[in-house]
């Protein structure tokens, strides 16, 4: 099989698994948020540093990149490989502020090109036999207090095949460079450790080094003889060591350098590997970030829930509206004067009803309009209610506490949708008495008090707690209540009034309730725009998935 068919296939697998990755935001504020992020940029420095300009051109020159903690000399070392000082070293920290590039005239161009992402680099053109097949980079300091200087060693080493790690007996230790190495180790790249400026006395701590590459399982370090020990000397005037200390590292940089087809190879396959496995972690990343977002979202609906629970509570138990506030509209209406008609017979009611209207329109525009005040500013009060419950909720985690910096609910917007929607449900309840009116016996009785009248009564009705009163009950529970209640049985029936003020209720509930859940969907909206949709975690391990099926291919090619 041709080779070219696999390495297109892997490069076009690979751009699909940057798109991927590329794709989820990671724009829930929790606690991993720093960690899940920190890997998606790795990931994509893999890719788009390493492995793209690889593939591309698999003929470029190794990259060898040369780092480790402020001090330890690195520079010196560079520029005594090179034979000539071309990268600044001095007792002044941090020494190097960008990266400097050894390589050879001929790949100038296009080691350029690939370091560029990172940042400043200084090209230095030669035509020594060693960069035939390798470019060398001297880094800045890992440990920096320059945060573009880790930055840039980081990405160099994102795009290097190589690395040689310095230290010294009083820096091997130190976290950074350890950090560094982790991801060294994850990729399986290949890793020269340098222990310069040791003294006699150092061989326990090349032992103890030794020990710990070990057990980090640094490739090619398997004990101490792995680790390139420079003695301590003195610098020469020009700002190099004396060649015989390089002896050993520029051996195994020859050996790099004439095996360097192999070491590209290996090293795109131990990264292309270790850029699938990140894939899959960022995969499940995705998931988990889901997870947390369900949880806030629960507690929109818990509260939602609540609210609407105890709307539908104090509709049935006519708590809803305060008991003087129903009284004063029972009042203004003329309900109260029909109590004592009721206490006196059926037939003055009768009379009293059907020979003249006897609730105005006046009157039922009144109460109208006061109902709907009273259950704008109620609707309000359980949407606000609801918010700081979710509010209170959320301010308990580190997600939910971000969140809710973004988070203003518009209540002006709220109360005037809220108060449309009650005039909606006036509407409706209009409509449902006109509908229960049908009927030449029904419709004389409905139009003689009038159909915007009745259903003022059937509003007053959702409001006390008369729906299971029957008419052997009235004499007993006489009164303005009552004596509604007994008009609209009279009208419809009782079990046609009852079926009203309960369809009303029903009504009046669904408007409350949306009139919470728009309050709410501020919070719904924005912890939506943070989290990433579980399909990308689906293309996220299918693209994986098919990296890895192309990596077969072309590693068997």
């Amino acid at each position: 099989m041709s080779t070219i068919a696999p390495q297109a296939r892997l490069r076009a697998e690979l751009d699909t698994l940057a798109d991927a990755a590329e794709a989820v935001g990671f724009g829930l504020p929790s606690e991993p948020q720093s960690g899940r992020l920190a890997r998606q940029a790795h990931l994509m420095g893999i890719l788009r540093r390493y492995l793209e300009p690889r593939l591309a051109e698999p003929a470029h020159p190794v990259v060898v990149a040369v780092f480790g903690p402020t001090g330890s000399g690195k520079s010196t070392l560079v520029n005594t490989l090179v034979g000539r000082p071309i990268s600044e070293a001095g007792v002044l920290r941090p020494t190097t502020r960008r990266a400097v590039v050894w390589v050879h005239h001929r790949s100038a161009d296009i080691v350029e090109e690939m370091l560029a992402a990172s940042g400043p680099v200084e090209v230095v053109a030669d035509d020594h036999p060693v960069l035939s097949s390798i470019a060398i980079v001297d880094t800045p300091d890992i440990d920096s207090i320059a945060e573009d200087h880790r930055a840039q060693t980081t990405a160099i080493l994102e795009a290097a095949d190589v690395a040689i790690a310095v230290t010294t007996p009083q820096r091997y230790a130190d976290a950074v460079p350890w950090d560094v190495l982790g991801d060294l180790t994850e990729r399986s790249l290949d890793v020269m450790v340098v222990m310069n400026r040791a003294t006699r006395r150092a061989s326990g701590a090349v032992v103890d080094l030794a020990g710990l590459l070990r057990d980090a399982r640094v490739r090619g370090i398997d004990s101490a003889d792995d680790i390139v020990v420079i003695q301590e000397q003195r610098v020469r005037g020009d700002g190099r060591l004396h060649g015989y200390a390089l002896r050993r590292l520029a051996r195994r940089l020859e050996t790099i350098a004439a095996d360097h087809t192999s070491v590209s190879a290996r090293g795109v396959a131990s990264s292309v590997r270790h850029a699938v496995a990140v894939g899959r972690e960022l995969a499940t990343a995705v998931e988990d970030q889901a997870a947390e977002g369900a949880s806030l979202e629960s507690v929109i609906d818990e509260a939602v829930a609540a609210q609407r629970a105890e709307i539908d509570f104090r509709l049935e138990s006519g708590e809803l509206v305060r008991q003087e506030v129903v009284q004063r509209w029972q009042r203004l209406v003329g309900v109260s004067d029909l109590a004592s008609l009721v206490e006196r017979s059926w037939g003055k009611l009768t009379d009293a009803v059907f020979s003249r209207r006897s609730i105005s329109e006046d009157r039922v525009a009144r109460v109208d309009l006061e109902v709907a005040e009273e259950l704008v500013e109620l609707g309000l009060r359980r949407a606000q209610q609801a918010c700081t419950s979710i509010d209170l909720a959320w301010s308990l985690s580190r997600s939910g506490s971000a969140l809710l910096e973004e988070i203003a609910p518009e209540w002006s917007g709220i109360r005037a949708d809220l108060r449309e929607s009650i005039d909606s449900w006036r509407a409706e309840v209009v409509a449902l008495v006109a509908e229960a009116g049908r009927g030449r016996y029904r419709l004389t009785r409905v139009a003689a008090v009038g159909i915007n009248a009745t259903a003022t009564l059937v509003l007053l009705g959702v409001f006390a707690a008369t729906g299971g009163l029957t008419g052997a009950e009235m004499g007993v529970a006489a009164g303005a209540a009552a004596a509604q209640q007994t008009l609209l049985e009279r009208l419809f029936g009782s079990a046609a009034a009852n079926r009203l003020a309960r369809s009303a209720r029903s009504l009046l509930s669904e408007r409350l309730t949306a009139a919470v859940v728009a309050a709410t969907d501020h919070h719904r909206r924005v912890l939506a725009a943070a989290l990433d949709d579980l399909d990308d975690a689906r293309r996220l391990r299918d693209a994986c998935d098919d990296v890895a099926t192309a990596l077969e291919e072309y590693a068997g090619a």
